[in-house]
């Protein structure tokens, strides 16, 4: 069906499959190797990790949707290309758990090592029960696994960030004893969230 609604466009004597998406996943590639070799000179291994999942999952792509033949009627990737298939869904939830992550980090100043080995955790276990028992949904839900955690996380980093500007701000026209108690309330709320995370 999906096929039918988005016919490929294909250049026969060149055996190419969807020329755009190539140029993209190309222009892909070079993003995710060379922002990756950037942050690892600069000590950033989460975000280092983050870019050459993205650089890896664009060489799949350019496997599975502009190099190798189309799928037939009945078959789907992960039947025709398991390994590549793999590759494709496992480094996209690695690439997006690890921003995921470096970003809560960067913007709260500690270590998540916790939350991203639980991640991680996830991603092996969807790989070992489509290996071991030919079961897809758990690899296609850490494909899509970025997209259902940050809204929440983000909502609650708002109220925290809400909480700091507001005690700062209290801070600065009444500058008291007695009125750190938001303040307080705000570093309570912080380090609840970072006990729990990592």
């Amino acid at each position: 069906a999906t096929a039918e609604a988005c016919p490929e466009v294909s250049i026969p004597l060149l055996h190419l499959r969807s020329p755009c998406l190539l140029i993209h996943a190309l222009w892909g590639i070079y993003i995710g190797f060379r922002g990756s070799l950037q942050f690892l000179a600069h000590d950033y291994p989460r975000w280092s990790a983050a870019f050459v999942a993205f650089g890896l999952m664009n060489v799949s792509a350019v496997c599975l949707h502009c190099l190798w033949p189309p799928l037939s009627e009945y078959e789907t990737y992960p039947q025709a290309y398991p390994l590549f298939w793999t590759i494709d869904t496992y480094m996209t939830g690695l690439s997006s758990t690890c921003l995921f992550v470096a970003s809560l980090e960067t913007l709260i100043h500690q270590k998540l090592s916790k939350l991203f080995l639980c991640l991680q955790v996830m991603g092996a276990v969807a790989v070992a029960m489509f290996y071991g028992y030919g079961f897809t949904y758990p690899l296609e839900l850490w494909y899509i696994l970025p997209t259902l955690l940050p809204l929440p996380c983000l909502v609650v980093l708002g109220e925290l960030l809400l909480l700091r500007r507001r005690s700062s701000k209290k801070e600065k026209t009444n500058p008291r004893p007695s009125s750190s108690s938001s303040a307080h309330n705000a570093w309570l709320a912080s380090s609840t969230i970072v006990v729990m995370a990592g």
